[in-house]
């Protein structure tokens, strides 16, 4: 992993680089082409979640950082080079979902006809504790990263500030509810008849595609 951001030093973010290692074949990557690197799918059993809180965990060893600027990238930092170069053990600590199974991509279970079933949600009404939105923001860490480089996309095309776009707030609950439609948007607080026109439909793009690529299906939430 440290190679990979080595390689790419400071230009892309955890986002397109957890996308990168699991063999993520978007569009995003295919255009700069990428697939050809060896780094491409080296990860490819993993989950682009496990591989984002890896990113997380050397950021917060003082191996990578954070660059400055709209579009937050990834480099290695002098611990990180120094580390590489020396090929020294490294143990991390991490969340204790990403401990407790092995990185591995998760197949929906079959029923009794072996067709996949979909992922549901718990109904609306049914409401969600804060452990679990933190749970389920950790499941969807692939989703709120892409949202968020939308947001800055928008921001720096409108010379916005990022939060003149969407809040933290209504970015978590675009990821937590995923809504199918305008009118589910609407419900959502930070999300007004401007924004429903000016931003709404790219957003229900990659909210669909997520759906579509992790087999969710059913009401919000």
């Amino acid at each position: 992993m440290l190679e990979c951001i080595g390689a790419f030093n400071g230009r892309f973010g955890r986002g397109k680089l957890s996308l990168l290692l699991t063999g993520a074949r978007r569009a995003e990557l295919l255009s700069l082409h990428v697939e050809h690197s060896v780094f491409f799918g080296a990860l490819r059993r993993w989950r682009q979640n496990e591989v984002m809180e890896y990113l997380r965990a050397l950021e917060s060893d003082g191996l990578i950082a954070v660059t400055g600027g709209d579009y937050p990238c990834l480099r290695l930092t002098g611990a990180g080079e120094s580390l590489l170069e020396n090929a020294e053990p490294l143990t991390l600590a991490l969340p204790q979902e990403v401990h407790a199974a092995p990185p591995s991509r998760r197949t929906p279970p079959e029923d009794q006809a072996g067709q996949r079933k979909m992922r549901r949600h718990p109904e609306p009404d049914q409401p969600m504790t804060a452990a679990t939105a933190d749970r389920r923001l950790l499941e969807r860490a692939e989703l709120l990263e892409e949202l968020r480089e939308y947001r800055s996309r928008r921001a720096r095309e409108g010379r916005l500030i990022a939060y003149q776009v969407f809040t933290d707030d209504t970015l978590h609950r675009l990821a937590l509810e995923l809504p199918m439609t305008s009118e589910e948007c609407a419900q959502i607080k930070g999300i007004g008849p401007a924004k429903l026109r000016r931003y709404m439909p790219e957003v229900l793009t990659i909210i669909r595609r997520y759906r579509d690529e992790n087999l969710i299906s059913g009401n919000r939430f």
